[in-house]
């Protein structure tokens, strides 16, 4: 920019000095201007005599040489001009001025753009209201498993096009966890449901773990919607399935879970979260889920050949909370909260049905789906069926609970453990359960099968473990035994019931 203000000075100088400025210079006039420019670089032209002072004719821009008698009145002279010079520059500045004043305009500029940035987030908390009570409406539901049509409407008309920009305040260190919860309820709605829009929010580099450091945070609110955040957006995404467990999730929503001055909300987001990331995501049609089934030859679920191939696998996360101490124990523990009994209404509420947010943010009825989607895909690992065993007894209470939402986990997590679909049987008005073990004979009946079944009968071996029926099914007195009076269950014979 000086350099500019530089070769633009000679011009502007000749300009309003040189009263030939607008006449083409004829060859003695180009060279005296020459001259000039070589007198602006500093080449100040000796004096021939000694005494002398070499001085510029800017009328003639030719040199001449004045005696001492002429020096003094040159001398006033030149006075006269510096300080109407001085008046010129006002209006036609130097070089030396130009560059002066361009640094400092961008200096000044500078610094009142730091200054303006400080504490500043790239989206204003009314920006981001107004973002998100346009992609909400009036879905004000705690648990949201989908969207509203309104939603998917405002969606395709670029309700979601700041995504980019609710990502930059999820990252920046100067956002208070106020916006930063506003920030991730709004791409709560603009991922669920939308695998385009979870595909944008992979491409932000870093926001896996801003989105972890929030699930942190001492704000029950912004670490609550941190969680539904990974819950929404690690369904059926292998960057931000695979990003959010290499970056640490598990830990961090593991603690979340097993910390006791947590509202349940937060509770319920982390399980969900946890339910999310151990699950594994195949290439299906429509959903992107794994299915599984029993086969006769394996102990265990086995992954459906119509589901290959599987684009992201959470077996890293079940072996990883496997080995978080506590945390499996924790887990039966928030699981048999459930179910819910009676009918919803405001004072007794059901997760899948009639949860609002704010009114039921520590309502204890949240707890009990999302710990048992957690050891649902748990189930999916071998090596943790035997420390998940003591969850079944709840959950065969809670397969037939009134809630869509307790009931589809619960009986998941059953179908993962047990070959049949119900194997619990109650006597005497329930205060008794006993629960079949794995089972299913040469014929591929299970323990089921074997009602009013004769000793003989009972002798038949499971095909796949060798253990008979006898000791197997509650039918023919085996099963696992539990006496749930009083609402404690205790285990009161395993192996061989007499049930």
């Amino acid at each position: 920019f000086c350099c500019l203000c530089s070769a633009c000075s000679y011009t502007t100088y000749d300009k309003h000095h040189n009263p030939s400025w607008n006449q083409t210079p004829n060859s003695e006039q180009s060279t005296a201007m020459n001259k000039l420019r070589i007198s602006f670089s500093g080449k100040i032209p000796k004096p021939k005599l000694p005494g002398e002072i070499a001085i510029y004719n800017m009328d003639s821009l030719l040199p001449v040489q004045q005696d001492r008698g002429s020096q003094q009145s040159s001398l006033n002279g030149r006075k006269t001009r510096r300080e109407r010079s001085m008046a010129d520059d006002a209006y036609y500045p130097s070089n030396k001025t130009m560059c002066g004043v361009s640094i400092c305009i961008v200096m000044i500029f500078v610094m009142l753009f730091f200054r303006d940035q400080k504490g500043v987030t790239i989206l204003s908390d009314d920006e981001l209201t107004d973002m998100l009570e346009n992609i909400k409406g009036n879905d004000n539901r705690l648990f949201r498993w989908d969207v509203t049509p309104l939603t998917v409407q405002r969606r395709g008309h670029g309700g979601c096009t700041k995504l980019p920009e609710a990502c930059q305040v999820l990252q920046d260190p100067r956002a208070t966890p106020a916006s930063k919860r506003l920030a991730a309820e709004f791409l709560t709605f603009c991922l669920t449901d939308a695998p385009t829009q979870r595909v944008r929010f992979s491409r932000h580099e870093g926001i896996h773990r801003a989105v972890i450091e929030m699930v942190e945070l001492k704000d029950s609110a912004a670490s609550a919607m941190a969680s539904h955040l990974i819950y929404s957006s690690a369904f059926a995404n292998e960057k931000n399935h695979q990003s959010y467990i290499f970056e640490g999730a598990v830990e961090a929503l593991a603690n979340v879970v097993m910390n006791p001055n947590a509202l349940t909300s937060q509770i319920m987001w982390a399980s969900a979260a946890l339910q999310n990331l151990a699950a594994s995501y195949c290439s299906t049609a429509d959903d992107g889920r794994c299915y599984w089934e029993w086969t006769l030859e394996n102990s265990h679920v086995q992954l459906e050949e119509d589901s290959l191939p599987m684009i992201s696998d959470g077996i890293v996360v079940r072996e990883t909370m496997l080995n978080i101490d506590g945390l499996i124990e924790t887990l039966t523990k928030l699981a048999c909260t459930g179910p819910v009994e009676g009918s919803y209404n405001n004072d007794n509420v059901f997760p899948g049905e009639n949860t609002i947010m704010g009114r039921d943010d520590n309502n204890p009825n949240l707890m009990a789906w999302a710990a048992t989607g957690v050891l649902k895909n748990l189930a999916l690992e071998p090596l943790a069926h035997e420390r998940i065993e003591p969850a079944l007894q709840c959950m065969c209470k809670m397969k037939d609970s009134p809630d869509w939402l307790e009931q589809h986990k619960s009986s998941d997590l059953i179908l993962f453990l047990r070959r049949e679909q119900d194997p619990c049987w109650y006597r005497d008005d329930e205060e008794l359960l006993c629960i079949d073990k794995n089972f299913v004979d040469q014929d591929h009946y299970h323990c089921d099968g074997y009602k009013q079944a004769t000793e003989d009968e009972c002798r038949n071996e499971c095909v796949v473990t060798g253990i008979s029926a006898k000791k197997a099914c509650c039918e023919c007195g085996g099963g696992t035994v539990y006496r749930t009076g009083g609402g404690v269950s205790m285990l009161t014979s395993p192996g061989s019931s007499g049930f």
